[in-house]
């Protein structure tokens, strides 16, 4: 999506874009790619399916004749690899590093690697499949969200010494500072968070963090959470990075009040008493310029969240936020 430069000081019309893959995201991978995991594995592939739930990247489950299954990311969105163009090459050495964690769930392992494309048509990472599917409409959303509260405080427990070596710290992703979106009709409330946030977040309390944690990366089966998938950002950083990060998605999901539930049992089970704000600003004032991409909510069954109602809520989160 490419929208001018508006807001945000006004001053020239630098182009940007947003969550643009260069192939359709559900596309499934070009023959040569195949041929790479057939002759590494040593099985033919029998079936393709594209996974839903995905933004950064085209992930498949492939089915081998062999009986086993892997899945595949390719990093096919040009904005995600200039702005991360080592993360190809994080995912593989984290996926090796969970294996070594005592976490109560299932994560992935990893299975191929060619991070850099060399082989595959992009880089590419192969890994195990993991039970569960992601739930992003519970018939009970209130044990949902401390479900998840639990399984965040699960993850930041894991000794930071564990993992110093093999993941970076975390970095913002509201810098440079990006313009106001098209899409808000409360473009004065993203004026004032820009003021309000401020330059060096704090780091107090530093822990391991997914980078990523919210609804569509975590799995499920019945009510119980099985599975974390998605750990290519993990890093260490303020536990309040990874909460404003699950805290907009939920406040999209199922409104602020779902959040703020979701924040006081993390705080209950934890004791952690930080507060988020400067990180829930600086995570909303990263959001895309253009129109909301919700292909990923939608293929994960929740067609309600249109780009428009999608605004709408972050500007009801931004709001909340602003008079917290």
């Amino acid at each position: 999506m490419t929208n001018q430069r508006n807001g945000a000081g006004g001053d020239t019309e630098d182009e940007w874009v947003d969550w643009e893959p260069k192939e359709p995201i559900a596309s499934p991978p070009p023959s040569a790619t195949l041929d790479w995991i057939e002759t590494e594995l040593q099985a033919a592939v029998i079936d393709v399916l594209a996974l839903p739930g995905g933004l950064s990247s085209a992930v498949h489950r492939l089915e081998l004749l062999d009986g086993r299954a892997v899945v595949l990311r390719r990093y096919v969105l040009d904005d995600w690899m200039a702005r991360e163009p080592n993360i190809p090459h994080d995912e593989a050495r984290i996926l090796e590093l969970l294996s070594r964690l005592d976490l109560p769930m299932v994560t992935p392992s990893l299975v191929l690697a060619d991070p850099d494309g060399e082989v595959a048509d992009a880089p590419a990472i192969v890994m195990s499949e993991v039970p569960g599917r992601p739930e992003l409409a519970p018939v009970d959303p209130g044990p949902w969200a401390d479900a998840l509260a639990e399984t965040m405080a699960y993850i930041h427990a894991i000794e930071v010494e564990a993992v110093a070596d093999e993941v970076g710290e975390w970095r913002r992703w509201d810098r440079p500072v990006r313009p106001t979106p098209i899409w808000t009709e409360q473009p004065e409330q993203w004026e004032e968070a820009r003021e309000r946030v401020p330059d060096d977040l704090p780091v107090d309390n530093p822990s391991f963090l997914h980078r990523d944690f919210h609804p569509n990366n975590v799995h499920w089966s019945d009510t119980d959470v099985v599975a974390i998938v998605d750990w290519l950002g993990a890093c260490v950083g303020e536990p309040a990075a990874d909460l404003a990060h699950c805290r907009w998605n939920l406040a999209v999901l199922d409104g602020p009040e779902r959040a703020v539930q979701f924040t006081w049992r993390y705080r209950e089970l934890t004791g952690y008493e930080v507060d988020t704000t400067p990180y829930d600003l600086a995570t909303i004032l990263s959001a895309p310029v253009g129109p909301f991409p919700v292909f990923a909510w939608h293929a994960l069954g929740r067609r309600d969240l249109t780009p428009e109602v999608v605004g709408e809520r972050i500007d009801v989160w931004l709001a909340h936020i602003l008079r917290s």
